[in-house]
């Protein structure tokens, strides 16, 4: 049992951006190497799976690790006006422990206030930041008896896991007649690399066209380190070399002789590269590569490898990977959340039902006509901006300005904001968790459902937030990918909120945790700051034949960890078989008939869908609820009082759900599949199942006394004391 007396403390959101994993303990005095370690964590890149599972990775790790670095060493000297990025650690000693806030201070009294930097790590034993350095300077601090390891940041650490396999597959996946989906890559830039000019992406292509190795950025640089013999590195001991070839050198070698022997390469270098600069503000910089793959060949991929290879050694380029494709995550609960009783809505008694409050979603489409979302007296403002209209305030048409039959995001929407126009004053059959709530919408999707995102996460994330006073707080992402890293979308929706304290952004966990498939969470929902939510079962009319209720997660619910280590998802909310609108084009003015369709099936204006898609628009309409508790006075007495009005952070909100959350009992696999068993703060519930009755005092309705504190900052070296007393 949780205790009725909570105490919640909204932490600030915290923007520690690693981009790479970075092994602590391989970093030591004059770059010793624990050989162990460097196998199973540095090479937590594209590098390791060139090796594959060959003993000969073990056996050739550290001497390429430290000729990697040598030759990063040369590079840098080789022009010492030029900058290029550093990779630089510290170890943490327990009896004088320095926040990493308090090192990357002392770090840039030694290297300037201005240094371009970028934290990578924060763990327990190390803390690492990039910085974009002269070599002069590079060399300084690693002579320095401070403590500070630093190493020019090798280009085997830019690529992120599976970007060769990824780019691989999609080059030629064009042979599919119906295919249209085009490989692309995200090169994050190094701290202070901006490109300002779109000129500098242009040479960037031309770079790629280079036959020779007369200047920097040429494409066969990257030989001297991705392919040649150990017999050649002077770093190596001579009796340990062994003149037989790696897999991994005879693929870069087979990479290389198309690419610089051969004019095989030329129409890509040519014709199929289209370079586009991404710099919104707040976005992190990057430099986004498309690969036209009409048609191509076995041949092509190569050259697109070879394309990769010359970026690694680019010094502007600190991250490369291939950008995730995203997808809809498709596989009664508004009183199952708010009180666990059958029809039992007491939040919604006291007047909490979203009224002053708007969510951004981001999704397939909406459809505009239907009873739960139209105005008899306004049209939905298109590309504009309508505070008076009933439902959608914002409707940015992205990619169009509708959605498919029985569509995802007419679905979703409704889930969060849908309430059907009054027929003699009596509720919708499925109106959404918070009705007197309105939406912002931004039009991702497609007519056959697949979805199209900007380029910029912030142009995403920014609607329902720039042409008006009354924002939107909260948005909604009811899709992801299949990637487990932490991509550079991860990245930057953490820093958006980190610069915007008052939002919360929740994602879907992902579909994809049958058969007990762990690490099966995918991108954004592998973002540190965001709520990610996994599915739980429903109850009443949205129960489907044998499930078993409530207290179970769905058998689909992605799972954790993240590549990096991290528990997903936060919480879980119901997400099978979930009743909300159903699109239908072809039809205006539809709406429910009351008629209730079986778990899985539609009928006239309504539709029943599962997946943690469905899952995380009923997590978002109850923050909704959340918030307006806060703005409209309820806190701390529990009944509305106008003077008691406060604005909450995102960070106090997510505080708010996961502390209420409810431990489930287990996974239910169905019949043949039983029940798994879960743990409190584990990789499948977490913190549990959302519930409101849980979360926040209401008079006569619920009986939880919480005490907030919200945006109280701790300085370094400094505490702050709470007195609790709980009975």
């Amino acid at each position: 049992m949780k205790p009725i007396g909570v105490f919640l403390v909204a932490a600030v959101a915290v923007l520690s951006l690693s981009m790479t994993r970075v092994s602590a303990e391989t970093f030591g005095s004059n770059l010793s190497v624990d050989l162990k370690v460097f196998v199973n964590e540095v090479l937590s890149s594209d590098v390791d799976e060139e090796f594959g599972s060959s003993q000969m990775l073990e056996d050739e790790a550290a001497v390429l690790f430290l000729t990697s670095i040598t030759h990063e060493w040369n590079r840098a000297k080789a022009d010492i006006n030029q900058t290029v990025p550093f990779l630089i650690c510290k170890l943490r000693v327990p009896e004088n422990f320095e926040s990493g806030n308090q090192m990357l201070k002392g770090l840039l009294e030694i290297l300037g206030p201005d240094t371009p930097v970028r934290p990578v790590l924060n763990g327990d034993k190390y803390f690492c930041i990039l910085a974009s350095l002269k070599v002069s300077a590079g060399e300084a601090l690693s002579t320095e008896t401070n403590g500070w390891i630093v190493q020019p940041f090798v280009p085997s650490q830019k690529m992120l896991p599976n970007t060769l396999n990824r780019l691989g597959e999609l080059a030629v996946k064009s042979n599919s007649s119906t295919s249209t989906e085009r490989p692309s890559l995200d090169l994050l830039l190094c701290p202070g690399s901006l490109l300002s000019d779109v000129s500098l992406v242009d040479k960037v292509r031309e770079v790629l066209k280079e036959r020779t190795a007369s200047d920097e950025f040429a494409l066969v640089d990257a030989i001297s380190w991705w392919t040649a013999t150990k017999k050649d590195q002077e770093t190596a001991p001579v009796d340990e070399l062994n003149e037989t070839k790696s897999p991994r050198q005879l693929f870069w070698e087979e990479v290389f002789q198309y690419a610089l022997e051969t004019d095989a390469c030329e129409d890509v270098f040519q014709n199929r590269l289209n370079a586009t600069l991404v710099s919104s503000n707040g976005d992190a910089s990057v430099l986004h590569l498309e690969f036209d793959n009409k048609g191509a060949d076995s041949i092509h991929k190569l050259c697109a490898y070879a394309v990769v290879a010359a970026l690694a050694v680019q010094p502007s380029v600190c991250t490369i990977q291939t950008r995730d494709t995203p997808t809809t995550q498709n596989y009664n609960a508004q009183w199952l959340a708010q009180s666990g009783i059958k029809n039992k809505r007491p939040w919604f008694d006291v007047g909490l039902k979203g009224k002053g409050q708007i969510v951004a979603v981001s999704d397939t489409g909406i459809d505009g006509d239907h009873c739960y979302f139209s105005d008899p007296e306004n049209e939905i403002p298109y590309d504009s901006r309508n505070d008076d209209h009933r439902k959608i305030v914002e409707y940015d048409t992205f990619v169009n300005a509708m959605d498919y039959k029985n569509g995802h995001g007419t679905h979703v929407a409704g889930s969060i904001f849908g309430q059907r126009v009054s027929v003699d004053g009596t509720d919708g059959l499925v109106d959404g968790m918070a009705p007197e709530a309105k939406g912002a919408f931004i039009d991702i999707g497609k007519q056959d459902g697949s979805l199209i995102l900007p380029l910029s996460d912030v142009t995403l994330l920014d609607t329902g937030r720039t042409k008006s006073l009354a924002k939107a707080h909260i948005h909604s992402a009811s899709w992801g990918s299949e990637t487990n890293e932490y991509t550079v979308r991860s990245y930057n929706f953490d820093n958006y909120m980190y610069a915007n304290d008052d939002f919360l952004i929740f994602v879907a966990a992902g579909n994809s945790g049958g058969d007990n498939t762990f690490s099966s969470v995918g991108s954004p929902g592998t973002a540190k700051n965001i709520m990610t939510v996994g599915a739980s079962h429903s109850q009443g009319d949205d129960l489907a034949n044998g499930d078993l209720g409530p207290s179970y997660i769905a058998s689909f619910s992605s799972r954790g960890p993240t590549d990096d280590g991290r528990t997903k998802p936060e919480i879980v909310a119901p997400g099978k078989s979930i009743l909300s609108a159903g699109a239908n084009p072809n039809v205006i003015g539809e709406c429910d008939t009351g008629h209730i369709p079986i778990p899985g099936t539609s009928s006239e204006g309504v539709m029943s869908m599962q997946g943690t898609s469905m899952a995380t628009p009923i997590a978002a309409g109850h923050a909704a609820l959340i918030r307006q508790y806060f703005e409209d006075g309820f806190y701390p007495t529990g009944k509305q009082e106008a003077s008691n009005s406060m604005d909450p952070s995102g960070a106090l909100v997510k505080a708010v759900l996961i502390n209420g959350a409810q431990y489930m009992k287990g996974v239910d696999n169905g019949k043949r599949g039983g029940i798994a068993k879960v743990n409190p703060y584990d990789n499948i519930q977490n913190f549990g199942r959302i519930s409101l009755k849980d979360s926040l005092y209401v008079v006569g309705l619920s009986n939880v006394n919480a005490l907030v504190r919200d945006r109280e900052e701790v300085e370094d070296g400094k505490t702050r004391s709470y007195e609790v007393t709980i009975n």
